[in-house]
């Protein structure tokens, strides 16, 4: 049972992100000129993944936990620990930022707030980028399992 509750989670949380960075939020930005708007919508959207990604994490760590008798248990907890921590980073730390600091440069541009602004993001798309390998790892480490059984 824990195994399909797993598979359920890797899968669905490497689909939607998937969907979200490389088709939604391309399509935003290309179809809508101004991109405050653009970006401003773009908060919203994260901040509404950022709750999936807690259920996801929740999901995928529970399930590693209770999997621990498995032969690669230390791998998929370590892997489950680490998609938790930037899940958690992205919900109380990063998306709460960038939201505050794109409100800021709508109300009030400047370099300063731009570059921070930008620094956060950078960060956000690297943090993701680590999230699709890692959820690509354990995903593949999940199958490679099951064609031995």
């Amino acid at each position: 049972m824990y195994a399909k509750i797993l598979l359920f989670s890797l899968s669905g949380w490497l689909i939607s992100t998937i969907l979200v960075d490389f088709v939604v939020v391309p399509t935003l930005f290309s179809q809508i000129d101004d991109i405050m708007h653009a970006g401003t919508i773009g908060v919203i959207l994260f901040t509404k993944m950022n709750v999936l990604e807690m259920v996801f994490s929740a999901l995928i760590l529970f399930s590693t936990i209770q999997m621990r008798r498995e032969k690669q248990a230390k791998i998929l907890l370590f892997g489950a620990s680490c998609l938790a921590f930037i899940a958690l980073l992205y919900y109380f730390h990063l998306t709460p930022r960038i939201t505050g600091l794109t409100n800021l440069l709508l109300v009030s541009p400047s370099e300063e707030v731009a570059r921070e602004h930008q620094f956060y993001h950078d960060l956000y798309v690297k943090l993701d980028s680590l999230k699709l390998i890692i959820l690509g790892i354990l995903g593949t480490m999940f199958f490679i399992k099951k064609e031995k059984i």
